[in-house]
């Protein structure tokens, strides 16, 4: 139990301190050197695109493990939110390196060549009607359903039993815990001041980051342990507390 305490210390750490640390050096460079923050920090395959790569592939890997170490306990919805939220994950993780064209060095389909706005093959940078799927879609949109997910999500879960039954026995959820929402919006403000234009890169990075603390220890981070673990836990504490009350009655006898 001691050692899961000090390795969920120590990731919260890594992974939030890594965030907040990267993202405000790429603040400071987009005001001492723009161009440097621009043509390197923040650039198409850079250093900040494959960590936020990195992180949403986390959280994709994640919850497609808890569906398969799960899919034996849980009833269907709950299974398939896990199984959506892996894909979408996924998806986004894909997106992000435009599925490898780059890395690849491999030639966009007509298709893309035609109605994405950078020619890449990937469908956030899609124009319909000479606007993006990007603004439409991944900011828009998407801003109005992390600002649900992060604030009227763990208020509704805290208040009412009854959304709390539905997410943790139905649906399977992750909630935000409170200073993960904290750091979100820290992150939110820090980026808010970069008048680059590429704030909103910073903005990706750390809100991914702190989506894969959340995906990795959510408020009710126990409805994703399986039957066994449960039973070794509790044995472990049974084991605990006997060992506590040898000590206690020897202590007691030797005085």
């Amino acid at each position: 139990m001691e050692t899961n305490r000090e390795l969920r210390l120590f990731v919260t750490l890594f992974v939030g301190g890594s965030a907040f640390l990267l993202v405000f050096i790429g603040v400071l460079f987009s005001f001492l050197d723009p161009e440097l923050f621009r043509e390197v920090y923040v650039q198409e395959d850079g250093f900040i695109e494959n960590l936020t790569f990195l992180a949403l592939l986390g959280i994709s890997v994640l919850m497609f493990g808890r569906f398969l170490r799960l899919r034996n306990e849980k009833g269907k919805w709950f299974k398939l939110m896990l199984f959506l939220m892996g894909a979408l994950a996924l998806f986004g993780a894909g997106e992000e390196i435009s599925w490898g064209q780059r890395i690849l060095s491999t030639e966009s389909p007509e298709f893309f060549l035609k109605h994405n706005a950078q020619g890449e093959t990937n469908v956030h940078n899609m124009l319909v009607n000479e606007h993006k799927v990007n603004k439409i879609i991944f900011s828009k949109l998407l801003f109005i359903a992390v600002a649900l997910y992060l604030l009227v999500f763990p208020l509704a879960y805290k208040r009412s039993a009854a959304f709390a039954n539905v997410i943790d026995q139905l649906l399977g959820i992750p909630i935000p815990r409170a200073y993960q929402i904290g750091a979100f919006v820290g992150i939110l403000l820090m980026t808010n001041v970069v008048t680059e234009g590429k704030g909103a890169e910073l903005l990706e990075f750390g809100s991914c980051m702190v989506f894969l603390l959340i995906f990795l220890f959510p408020k009710n981070e126990a409805v994703y342990t399986s039957a066994k673990c449960q039973a070794a836990i509790e044995q472990e504490k049974k084991a605990a507390y006997v060992a506590r009350r040898y000590v206690f009655n020897s202590t007691v006898k030797g005085v």
